[in-house]
């Protein structure tokens, strides 16, 4: 268990062709050396290109400004600096409800997830422990 935590919660995700593979990788194999395996040793390898995430702010200028949290699918491009353009929401479930978006993205950001909610769920009572309903006064 405390292997997947350091793998998961230090190194955390591994891209092909990212630094933090590498790290996954040289980690595990000085694990295998402590364990005390031998010829322990990593296959050479390459990729044309690697792909790690960056920063991306995102907000909505008009008709109010709006910040957004985003974050860009694995191997999309960089946007190469700032855009702009209508944001839309493409639910498209079955093939046919792709035809309802047909010539409306050319230039539009597009969101292809149902965003999630960032907020905690709310407790039902925050103070449940600590009340108790009132007793019956004694006769």
């Amino acid at each position: 268990m405390e292997n997947l935590e350091y793998l998961s919660d230090e190194i955390g995700p591994r891209l092909t062709g990212s630094p933090q593979l590498k790290q996954a990788n040289d980690w595990t194999a000085a694990k295998f050396r402590e364990y005390g395996l031998t010829n322990v040793h990593l296959e050479p390898w390459t990729i044309a290109h690697s792909w790690t995430r960056g920063t991306a702010q995102a907000r909505i200028v008009s008709p109010a400004g709006h910040p957004l949290t985003i974050a860009s699918a694995g191997w999309s491009p960089g946007t190469n600096g700032v855009l702009r353009g209508p944001v839309v929401y493409f639910e498209a479930k079955t093939k046919g409800d792709f035809e309802k978006f047909r010539g409306k993205l050319k230039g539009a950001i597009v969101i292809y997830q149902e965003p999630e909610s960032l907020s905690p769920p709310k407790p039902e009572n925050l103070n449940g422990g600590l009340i108790r309903p009132m007793q019956q006064p004694p006769p």
